[in-house]
């Protein structure tokens, strides 16, 4: 599977970040077919930033990840929520991608914090400017809640003073649906979210490298031991049913496409994304048998008809072997 699929690397969308760990140092990050202006969409791979930068905000506000949120929003076609924990909602993202939890962390950043934020700390290919799952236009986007926390803090409703979209059009695929109507043009992506994979990979690394070049977050000890703690995790070590959740729902790399547990001295600390025939992974191994650890960032794209919101992509058939594989090559 992974020779004939790197030879169609560029039908195929794929690129590849690639650090070696020694001992405890760093190898030389090793690249494959990367390209910053090759556009993918991310999907949920935006959710670990999201994660990331609503700790640092709270601990510049001084308030727990357990304080109690809750929100009152203005928009016809996306309700109010009311007290559920930021952890809670943690949990939900790295456990099993929850996108409604995702949209919540969005609002508490809005739009402006979100994106300066990712730049000041050198994320520069790195661009959110939508909810997910929701039909909202850029301007609904822009918009978010008001937000109380416990009762003691309370971030009024706003809209985003800067635009995040991209200018030009960034066309994919030859026709795509709207609904039941097939639109036989491509699908342009212009208003969607951006995370380029190198971006990826040095977030990953900043959290268990805080020395290295790769930018950090100002995260609370315990802070940063909760988001490893619960990326590392199966849905089943916390309240889901193995049955709806098995082990490599979220665990693309090595397992994606392999049933049954992982075993117990395999540690994977990721974050995976899928939407529009693309897969991602980006991940920190750790395969403490063998003494062998490293970083993996990939993503493929499985849409051999080149239509898109069809839901006939292969990511069973070549996509998650594709990525299952690759993990187990570099493990060797």
């Amino acid at each position: 599977m992974l020779k004939p699929i790197l030879k169609k690397a560029q039908n195929y969308g794929i690129q590849i970040v690639y650090t070696p760990i020694d001992g405890n140092k760093k190898g030389e990050t090793l690249y494959y077919n990367y390209n910053p202006e090759q556009y993918f969409y991310p999907a949920s791979t935006v959710k670990l930033p999201a994660v990331l930068l609503a700790l640092e905000k709270l601990k510049a506000i001084e308030i727990s990840k357990d304080a109690d949120y809750s929100s009152h929003s203005n928009l016809e076609n996306y309700t109010s929520v009311h007290q559920e924990s930021f952890s809670s909602y943690i949990k939900k993202i790295l456990l099993v991608s929850d996108n409604d939890a995702f949209n919540r962390l969005h609002d508490f950043l809005g739009q402006d914090y979100f994106n300066q934020k990712m730049a000041v700390k050198g994320y520069i290919n790195t661009k959110i400017s939508h909810r997910l799952s929701i039909p909202l236009s850029p301007l609904e986007n822009a918009y978010t809640p008001e937000i109380s926390l416990r009762n003691n803090y309370i971030q009024p409703a706003q809209y985003a003073k800067k635009t995040f979209l991209e200018t030009e059009p960034i066309l994919i695929g030859k026709a795509y649906y709207k609904g039941q109507d097939l639109i036989n043009e491509p699908m342009n992506f212009v208003n969607k979210n951006k995370f380029d994979l190198q971006d990826q990979h040095n977030m990953l690394l900043s959290l268990f490298y805080p020395d290295s070049p790769s930018p950090t977050f100002d995260l609370r000890a315990e802070d940063l031991l909760f988001v490893k703690d619960y990326m590392s995790r199966m849905p089943r070590n916390a309240w889901y049913e193995e049955s709806s959740y098995p082990d490599n729902t979220g665990k693309f790399f090595l397992f994606g496409d392999l049933k049954g547990r992982i075993p117990e001295d395999i540690k994977i600390y990721n974050k995976i994304g899928g939407a529009y025939g693309f897969l991602i992974d980006n991940a920190f191994i750790e395969d403490n048998e063998n003494n062998i650890k490293f970083f993996l960032s990939a993503v493929i794209y499985t849409n051999a008809n080149d239509i898109l919101n069809d839901d006939l992509y292969e990511y069973n058939s070549i996509g998650l072997p594709f990525l299952g594989e690759l993990g187990r090559y570099m493990s060797n």
